[in-house]
């Protein structure tokens, strides 16, 4: 990147965006992502879980996808780490969702299926239909039968 080079930043909460300097946006980003990336490794290793992990780390989430981030959390973790995309277990608009941005909520929803799968009419358990728009008409068809109960 050239010296001084500026990036924009989104604002939050309704405050307009800026430009920053990438240098110091990556350096700020660095330091969050070993203090996050170390406080998982501390809790991994206090729980002795870590001798268990012979496959390594799996990283979600939209921060998952910046550059060198899988390299930093190898480091870090001195384990293998690869980068976890939703779509096992999905059928339907899985292409949609094929990102590590979208993993934690299709992993909460393939895990709410199996829960619910024994409540939702005609559906067993681990069994949550045939695909993402199907499960969620079922589940929203069952809530909706709950909440007139």
């Amino acid at each position: 990147a050239p010296q001084g080079e500026q990036v924009p930043v989104q604002g939050v909460t309704g405050q307009p965006g800026r430009l920053v300097q990438r240098r110091l946006l990556a350096q700020i980003l660095e330091s969050r992502m070993d203090d996050i990336l170390h406080s998982v490794s501390d809790e991994v290793h206090a729980s002795g879980c870590a001798e268990r992990l012979d496959a390594g780390y799996v990283l979600v989430g939209g921060t998952s996808i910046l550059p060198a981030t899988l390299e930093f959390a190898e480091r870090v973790f001195e384990a293998p780490v690869r980068l976890g995309v939703p779509g096992e277990g999905l059928g339907g608009m899985v292409e949609l969702i094929r990102d590590p941005r979208f993993a934690t909520a299709a992993g909460l929803l393939l895990a709410g299926a199996d829960v619910l799968g024994s409540a939702l009419p005609g559906v067993a358990p681990g069994q949550g239909g045939d695909g993402l728009r199907e499960r969620l008409a079922r589940l929203l068809r069952w809530r909706g039968d709950q909440a007139s109960v």
